[in-house]
Formats: C-alpha cells, structure tokens, sequence
C-alpha cells in the first residue's frame, strides 16, 4: 500500500539523504535533484508549508514532489518509474491541483507521465533546455575572482535579491538555505567587482561521484554584460568537479536566449529540451 504524506521542515530534510541514493552512478541530472529540495527548504515555515510532498510504501520512500502554486515536480525512485500503482498515487495528487491551469515535469515515457496524459494533460508549448558540462570534457582553471558565500553573505544576499524580479531573499533566507541538507559552503560563491557584489552561483552536489547542479545563478543588474555571470557559472563547475561530481547540469528555458548563451559560453552543452505536461480546467 502506498501512503502520501506533506512534509514539513524537519521530515523533507530527512527525505533528503535517501532521494540523494536515487543518484548514485549517475551522470547528468535532469530530474528533481536533492539540491531542489535544499534551495527550496531556503524558504520561511508559512510558505514551505504544504509543498514538499514523499509517498512511501512497505520499502520505504518511493517518490517525492515539490508542489509550488500550480507547479509541480515529481520523481519516483528510479526503479519505478514504470509502476502503475506508484504513478496513480502521485497522479491523484499533482491532478488535485486548485489553480484552473496546472503543470508538472514529468519524466518522459513514464507511467507517471502515462497517467496524467490519459486524465487529459498535454505538451507545454513552452520548452526547457537542459545543459550539462562534464568532468571529462571540462579544464578546471584558477578564476582568482570567486569568493565563499559564506564569508560574503551580504554580498551573495545583494546580488540574489537584486538579481530576480520579487526576490525575497534576504540573510535570515540564506542561513535557512546554508543550514539545510545538501548545503556546501564550498559550492556557494560570489563574484566580487572591485569589491561590489557582482555574480552569485550555488552549486549542489548529492554524493561524491555523482551529479551536481546548478541552483540558482544571478548576476546583478548594475553588472551585467561585462562577463561576470560566465565567470562565476564557470567556477562554480569547477567547485563541484574538484569536490567530486561527475558533471554539472542546470535547466532554463529555451525562450532565455541571454541564459542559454551564458551556459554555452561558460563552457556547458545543450543535452536535451524538455516539455512539461499541463491542463487547463
């Protein structure tokens, strides 16, 4: 029998470790990675509240989900992705949505996927690209300009709520985030203009040997165009390729002609595009 449950803090940090298995001898990561659960637990208890969902059978944890407004992300344990039974469950749960259009990335050809075409979702006209860059093809380099976020964390707090339109993130955010599962100080960096936050990147790795990603990257409105959003994505690379990852893969969408085009410059591949389903009711 396959029992749903809403996770708050404490319970979706927890969940984290196992999903982070679900990597293991893996190589790019297009799916829900844990370090989309680590930068979403970055968020205050009144609007985590609700949005991190597990479904668990006699084995243990068999799927999660990130539920955000009328998004959402699934992933079942990579064993059952074809399970009838699993993909109902989850179905049940990411069709219950109450916004009159919902979306959700669904892995391709799973029974998930399946599923939620046959209770009437369709293609989003609206691609995703995925790139990756790999540790086999990639030249690690010194870039002399990248500082730890979590020495400057005003600095990483400046970029990212200057970076992003309706940007909440602010310092008790950031503690949030760097005291959370999967955080690596390591892995949070900041790009420095003469002193004045420029770039920011937070790279997320789940096991040694595994995949990493890219989550998330801005660069601030008063810098840009100078070169400073190639330099730290490519330094964040290499911060997960010396602390062991496989690769790094990160995810935008294929309409962002200007973030594409810093991934391709800084050294990333476009992989795959990927289509989400949705429904309107």
């Amino acid at each position: 029998m396959i029992r749903h449950e809403v996770l708050d803090r404490t319970s979706a940090a927890a969940v984290v470790a196992e999903v982070a298995r679900w990597d293991a001898g893996t190589t790019y990561a297009p799916l829900l990675h844990t370090g989309d659960l680590g930068w979403h637990l970055r968020l205050a208890d009144e609007v985590l509240a609700g949005t991190v969902h597990a479904w668990w059978a006699d084995r243990g944890l068999v799927a999660v989900a990130l539920i955000e407004g009328a998004t959402s992300r699934p992933r079942a344990c990579p064993d059952l992705i074809g399970d009838a039974a699993l993909a109902v469950a989850v179905a049940d749960v990411v069709d219950a949505g109450p916004h009159p259009e919902l979306w959700s990335d669904v892995v391709p050809g799973s029974a998930l996927r399946n599923e939620l075409v046959r209770r009437g979702w369709e293609l989003d006209p609206d691609p995703w690209v995925s790139l990756y860059a790999s540790a086999e093809r990639w030249e690690v380099a010194d870039r002399g300009v990248v500082r730890l976020g979590s020495a400057h964390v005003r600095a990483r707090v400046t970029v990212q709520r200057n970076g992003f339109e309706r940007s909440t993130f602010d310092e008790p955010t950031w503690h949030r985030m760097a005291a959370g599962p999967g955080f690596r100080a390591d892995l949070d960096l900041v790009v420095l203009d003469d002193g004045a936050p420029a770039a920011a990147a937070t790279g997320w790795l789940s096991v040694p040997g595994g995949p990493a990603i890219l989550e998330p990257l801005a660069t601030h409105p008063a810098h840009r165009g100078r070169g400073f959003g190639r330099a730290v994505t490519a330094a964040i690379v290499d911060a997960c390729l010396a602390a062991g990852a496989s690769g790094v893969s990160v995810a935008t969408p294929q309409s962002n002609t200007a973030a594409v085009a810093t991934y391709v410059s800084a050294g990333f591949r476009p992989v795959e595009t990927v289509q989400a389903l949705t429904i309107r009711r």
